[in-house]
């Protein structure tokens, strides 16, 4: 199907909420590619029964066969590259709703509703295309007709009502290029009103139409007028409103959750969050869609984090739980990876932990990388990008454009935070040594796809002045020693405190603190001479290393679980050359950092 490209669609759909049933007729304009192109294909699936194909240019039916939830159209005569060609297919049926709900219908107290939401695969089951992420369609028309008082909603402007009977019709123009998966219609006996905003982008109204059920109507109005603050900050923050000469607006239907049908929106309730989400997607999934749904965290990731965004512009007070409760979902479990390619697996594909909720804040922690100028402006350049704006991108794109606006190489960043799995947990051990603040810094990381993760630490010191000191502490490796001047001496060390990064159950301890920590393993004899030994216990087969460390951070020795000498539960370490002092041992158990104070006499 790449052999010609979709310039045009004017999809006519008779649909009565009351029954599960649509009656259509789609017309489409192509232009060839290559030379030779006699067939055209569309996806449709074998549930729905066609009923004729006819050629607008002669006005005759056309040979077809429909097998295979395909409908392969034999045009009659071959096209030269460039050329234009029409056909229009009429059909019907009884949709079979798959993958997330692709075609629903709900009868309630006020009457019947009727929706459709085609992501990832279900465009198919309801109307003729070329579905897939590689062609968006130029610009569409879409007439709905149905039984009065029902109206119908979709994307772009209405351009005309009329009534024949006790039928309505809804015409909608689109003249922006949509996504297949993106095109959408939603049937019940609304409520309509418009609430225009004015953008501060470029100072005119644009038209904010809401089709909505009789019952929330009330609750509408007051989340209205938040979306409203949402778009003006997303307008200015992110970049322009990018359906600006047509509108934006929502559309009530009978799903849990929301979908993004390009400039309006289908929703299930009317959350701050879920209304943030849905009109991020205006920007990240509609202006510039993802390129393959291994790509999803493309659309998904950034409409979280332009939520998260709204909290930290909007909803200041609660912007640091919001946080807390995005880092405890991402952590609950040790593995996942942001970047899938299980693109089968709905439940996977759509991981609220993964392509949600830590592609959203691994977003957050590149701005914490590469700064706020640097972010933002790659954003604004990858939005902008004439290759990819109203049409589709991937992972490498996006890298690019950052890589370009921090003067920097992201791919360490991308191979850890996108295509890795897992988070790290650090531990400080911190203590003052004259004018010196001096840091023991380590982190295991919760899977072995990341041995150890490289982004600079946030640390905020106060001196005993009260005085605070924020650090950018960079990471050579997954244990290493850190000195910081400090005269005045430290009175706490905090580690993330703005919570730039993903991690779990990290701790920042004063030298002190050693000694209050549950012990995990024993330590004898201490002091100590020639041999030290380590009692472990049933812990002893997660061990992963050992480290010994001066008190000022230099390594004295480290031994990985290969180079150890176990007997039973016991892990023994000659000592015999090593120095008299004080040592803090450090020991790798699992995902766990432990630490015990030891002593070394002559």
């Amino acid at each position: 199907m790449a052999r010609y490209d979709v310039v045009y669609h004017r999809l006519h759909f008779w649909v009565n909420p009351s029954i599960l049933f649509i009656q259509g007729a789609a017309t489409t304009y192509v232009r060839a590619l290559q030379d030779s192109v006699g067939t055209l294909v569309f996806d449709l699936r074998n549930t729905m029964t066609v009923d004729s194909v006819k050629s607008l240019r002669t006005g005759q039916s056309l040979s077809y066969q429909h097998q295979f939830h395909q409908v392969t159209i034999q045009l009659g005569n071959v096209l030269a590259k460039g050329a234009l060609d029409s056909v229009v297919i009429y059909y019907r049926g009884t949709p079979v709703s798959t993958g997330l709900g692709s075609v629903g219908r709900q009868s309630y107290s006020f009457g019947s509703a009727f929706w459709t939401l085609s992501q990832p695969y279900g465009s198919p089951d309801w109307w003729p295309c070329k579905d897939g992420l590689t062609d968006k369609i130029d610009s569409i028309d879409i007439l709905i007709t149905t039984p009065l008082p029902n109206r119908g909603a979709s994307l772009g402007l209405l351009v005309a009502e009329s009534v024949e009977g006790n039928q309505h019709t809804s015409y909608w123009k689109h003249r922006y290029p949509v996504a297949p998966y993106l095109v959408a219609i939603a049937v019940a006996p609304y409520v309509v009103f418009d609430q225009p905003i004015t953008l501060p982008s470029n100072g005119q109204s644009l038209p904010f139409i809401n089709y909505v059920y009789p019952t929330d109507t009330p609750i509408v109005y007051q989340s209205v007028q938040f979306t409203h603050q949402v778009m003006k900050l997303f307008d200015t923050l992110i970049a322009p409103y990018p359906f600006s000469s047509e509108k934006y607006g929502h559309a009530r239907f009978g799903w849990s959750g929301g979908m993004e049908h390009q400039t309006m929106s289908f929703m299930g309730g009317w959350q701050q969050d879920l209304i943030t989400h849905e009109l991020a997607h205006m920007w990240f999934g509609d202006l510039v869609t993802c390129g393959s749904w291994a790509d999803l965290w493309l659309n998904e990731g950034w409409a979280v984090y332009l939520t998260q965004l709204t909290y930290e512009h909007l909803k200041p007070q609660q912007y640091q739980a919001y946080k807390i409760n995005e880092i405890n979902k991402i952590t609950a479990q040790p593995d996942g990876s942001v970047y899938t390619l299980d693109t089968l697996n709905l439940s996977r594909l759509f991981s609220g932990r993964l392509t949600y909720s830590k592609a959203g804040y691994v977003l957050h922690s590149l701005r914490w990388l590469v700064g706020d100028s640097a972010f933002f402006a790659g954003t604004r350049n990858y939005l902008n990008d004439t290759s990819l704006a109203y049409a589709f991108a991937l992972t490498p794109q996006f890298k690019a454009h950052m890589e370009s606006a921090c003067l920097c190489s992201l791919t360490e960043f991308f191979d850890q935070w996108i295509y890795g799995q897992g988070y790290p947990t650090y531990q400080i051990i911190w203590w003052q040594d004259g004018d010196s603040l001096r840091m023991n810094i380590s982190q295991t990381t919760s899977h072995p796809s990341v041995p150890w993760f490289n982004i600079p630490l946030p640390i905020r010191v106060t001196d005993s002045n009260q005085q605070v000191h924020q650090l950018r502490v960079v990471v050579p490796g997954a244990s290493f020693s850190y000195a910081h001047y400090l005269p005045q001496g430290a009175a706490a060390v905090v580690f993330d405190p703005e919570r730039w990064l993903i991690s779990k159950n990290s701790v920042s301890l004063h030298i002190s603190q050693l000694r209050e920590l549950t012990p995990q393993f024993s330590l004898y004899p201490n002091p100590g001479r020639d041999q030290l030994t380590l009692e472990l216990g049933s812990r002893v087969q997660d061990v992963r290393s050992i480290v010994l460390v001066f008190p000022d951070g230099r390594i004295v020795q480290k031994i990985s679980a290969n180079e150890l000498e176990i007997k039973d539960s016991k892990v023994i370490i000659p000592t015999g050359t090593i120095t008299r002092g004080m040592y803090i041992v450090t020991v790798e158990l699992g995902d766990e950092l432990h630490h015990q104070k030891w002593i070394k006499t002559d």
